[in-house]
């Protein structure tokens, strides 16, 4: 789960961590980074981040997809209406330019996550150049024996002082994430059966009544990238968020939240999930602080729990004020 921090928001907490494996876990093989799908989806991430053709673009993605942008309004469900959306961007871009700052890929065959950074150096049609930084997280899933996108979160972060949005931050990609031992999810459960676990997971690890019960939803090993609302925008593994989410706990009685859209599809033992969500948060001083944003989790099932590996939360950037959209009003009623 993750939550907007205090110092963008007036007070409201930013929430996520990592759970330590248990000694019953420790036996599950390391196959979570199939080479050969790694190979195949960052071959299909680099030659997207290039391409300005959207008839070559969209066959990466499932007819089922549905896609978060950065710029709102920003919520695409179904291939028609990424289309919409992609095509008259792409059309006024002369060429595309980019450097993959960093992008690490989790698979176990059936379903997979390319979690990135990249930075582009865009030639539009008008000859004026456009220098961006985003977050990217991608859900693929096997159709047809063929890798298609099924879910896909663009971002960029706020800035964590003014909570303007910050189109070409500066932050040095970290390199690929180093999987911790074990990394591979199992046992499986039907993929009928997994879809409500992984609804609860989502329910549940939005409101911890506690910070050490925030911790049994993410991990369950020291591996996960988290790309958080402010910069500087990722963090990694438990000694990284703990110092910066756990300060931010301070404060809050409790927590209430509505999830009204939310996208969930899986295998099994790895899922995917996209969600519109609208948190509030009960202050102990009596006054109550309320946020809207879009999350992204890839998740496995280690044991009989769901764990999140990859996250990104955001805030979609309104076009005209180019001011990030932090609240949804209508969301509370």
């Amino acid at each position: 789960m993750l939550r907007i921090s205090k110092c963008a928001v007036s007070g409201a907490v930013v929430l996520a961590c990592t759970l330590a494996p248990t000694a019953s876990e420790t036996a599950a093989p390391a196959t979570f980074g199939i080479p050969q799908d790694v190979q195949a989806i960052t071959a299909i991430e680099n030659a997207m981040a290039s391409e300005t053709d959207i008839d070559k673009v969209m066959p990466n993605f499932a007819d089922d997809a549905t896609m978060a942008d950065m710029m709102g309004p920003g919520w695409y469900e179904g291939r028609d209406q990424i289309r919409a959306a992609v095509a008259p961007q792409l059309k006024g871009l002369q060429s595309i330019g980019y450097r993959m700052e960093e992008i690490t890929v989790a698979s176990d065959g059936e379903f997979a996550c390319a979690a990135m950074r990249i930075h582009f150096d865009a030639t539009k049609t008008d000859k004026s150049q456009v220098h961006m930084t985003i977050r990217q997280l991608d859900g693929f899933k096997k159709v047809g024996g063929q890798w298609r996108i099924v879910q896909q979160h663009i971002s960029v972060p706020a800035d964590a002082k003014t909570g303007a949005p910050m189109f070409d931050d500066k932050t040095p990609g970290r390199g690929a994430l180093a999987w911790a031992r074990p990394s591979a999810p199992g046992p499986a459960v039907s993929a009928t059966a997994a879809k409500p676990e992984i609804n609860a997971w989502l329910e549940a690890s939005e409101v911890p009544k506690s910070f050490a019960e925030m911790l049994t939803y993410y991990g369950p090993g020291d591996d996960e990238i988290i790309f958080d609302f402010n910069s500087p925008g990722e963090l990694r593994g438990r000694k990284e968020m703990r110092a910066f989410y756990a300060p931010q706990f301070t404060g809050v009685r409790n927590m209430e939240i509505h999830i009204p859209v939310r996208h969930i599809d899986s295998d099994g033992k790895f899922g995917v999930e996209i969600s519109q969500q609208n948190l509030q948060l009960n202050m102990k001083n009596g006054t109550s602080q309320r946020v809207s944003f879009r999350q992204s989790d890839c998740v496995r099932r280690v044991g009989s729990k769901w764990y999140s590996f990859f996250e990104m939360g955001s805030f979609p950037v309104d076009p005209k004020t180019g001011k990030s959209v932090m609240l949804d009003p209508a969301g509370f009623k």
